[in-house]
């Protein structure tokens, strides 16, 4: 088992960023929280937290030194994961009825996802599927949003530096995706220490799900040399630092090697996602999975699919990953062997429980909108081939 490094110093991976969301990056700098809110220049915030954080040490400290300069929070934790619109609704009353004038957002990708949709409906007058995450609908909005502060407190979802959130529509009962440039955080705060208690089987899932927003950016059709040099890093410091993680949780320099990932992954999403995450938005919208493990099971399905569009760039990957037979089976052994070594399943039957439709998921996957960005086209029939495969492990 890797151990922490004795020679390790976290101090040394200290460090401000800006892509283009600033980003303070260091160990226990959630603390200088409240620095942010003097930054923004705004003393009333609505903190978006998961109900478990709020006693977690470095948070209380965290809380405490922005109370002691004289910032009035207000908490909110009344929300589970996978927020739905009602636990919008109620985000947007507590903001309006305690007059913040700021959100922050501290914990996995469902607190962050839902702070940045309650400062983004706080100002709207217009019901939110209005500007779902289809071409040209976000120019509709009010776009005097008020600042947001993201705080991830797992390694994977990267919500933090995307300009999107995920809810679930109670009435179709299916995720949906709202969009507006303005939803970009105005400061994240990424402190790999936070990370330290995420259990193993957690660590592995949401690990993947980083791996998954590199994969398809990689993949998507676009010009963007940008995007695909930071996916690809993404994906070699995953490679070599998420096992260790999974194997050792007190490792604090593969936490934060792996909290570095999981931003770039979203920062090279920016470029586009693909059927994964189109197939697995609807999975989990229709019955609850994890979505960062139900990415891992359907990955090397889609990856099967789409091969005839992306072989070339496997070669690549494959090289970059330092396999020894660049290409794409060398990629597809090497990428089973590695979800397998994390424990992530073969098969969508072996993580849902419930009967499945699989007709009706490839509907809802081939209108999502990371569909558009897949490295080819597909029917709603040829998704329910890949939902096929991926239940019976074909």
């Amino acid at each position: 088992m890797q151990t922490l490094d004795s020679t390790f110093n976290p101090q040394q991976l200290n460090a401000d960023w800006s892509y283009p969301t600033p980003i303070w990056f260091g160990v226990e700098r959630v603390t200088e929280l409240v620095n942010g809110c003097e930054l923004l220049g705004k003393q009333r915030p609505l903190v978006v937290i998961d109900a478990m954080l709020v006693e977690h040490p470095l948070m209380v400290m965290a809380l405490e030194r922005c109370t002691q300069a004289g910032i009035d929070l207000q908490i909110f934790s009344a929300f589970r994961s996978d927020p739905d619109t009602e636990m919008l609704e109620r985000g947007v009353g507590a903001f309006n009825e305690y007059a913040r004038d700021m959100v922050i957002g501290i914990g996995g990708g469902s607190a962050l996802d839902l702070a940045k949709a309650i400062a983004f409906m706080a100002v709207q007058t217009q019901p939110i599927w209005t500007f779902e995450s289809l071409p040209n609908l976000w120019k509709a909005a009010n776009d005097k949003l008020p600042p947001i502060i993201s705080v991830p407190t797992t390694a994977g979802t990267g919500a933090e530096v995307g300009r999107a959130a995920v809810l679930l529509d109670l009435v179709e009962n299916r995720k949906r995706l709202i969009f507006h440039p303005k939803m970009l955080s105005s400061l994240v705060i990424v402190d790999p220490a936070l990370t330290l208690t995420v259990p193993a089987a957690v660590s592995a899932a949401v690990g993947i799900d980083a791996f998954s927003h590199a994969f398809e950016a990689y993949c998507a059709n676009a010009f963007h040399p940008m995007g695909d040099g930071i996916a690809l890093q993404a994906m070699s410091l995953i490679k070599h630092w998420l096992p260790i993680v999974v194997q050792d949780a007190t490792n604090l320099q593969a936490r934060c090697y792996l909290s570095a990932a999981a931003l770039m992954g979203a920062v090279a999403f920016h470029k586009g996602l693909g059927a994964v995450h189109a197939i697995s938005h609807s999975i989990g919208g229709v019955y609850g999975t994890h979505h960062g493990l139900t990415n891992g099971v359907l990955l090397p399905y889609v990856v099967a699919y789409n091969r005839p569009v992306i072989e070339a760039k496997l070669v690549r990957l494959s090289e970059n990953l330092n396999l020894a037979q660049p290409g794409y089976e060398s990629f597809v052994a090497w990428l089973k062997d590695f979800l397998a070594s994390l424990g992530i399943p073969q098969r969508l039957s072996e993580i849902i429980q419930a009967p499945f439709d699989a007709e009706y998921i490839a509907q809802l996957a081939a209108t999502d909108p990371t569909a558009r960005t897949n490295p080819q086209t597909l029917s709603t029939q040829q998704y329910k081939t890949i939902i096929d495969n991926a239940w019976f492990g074909y």
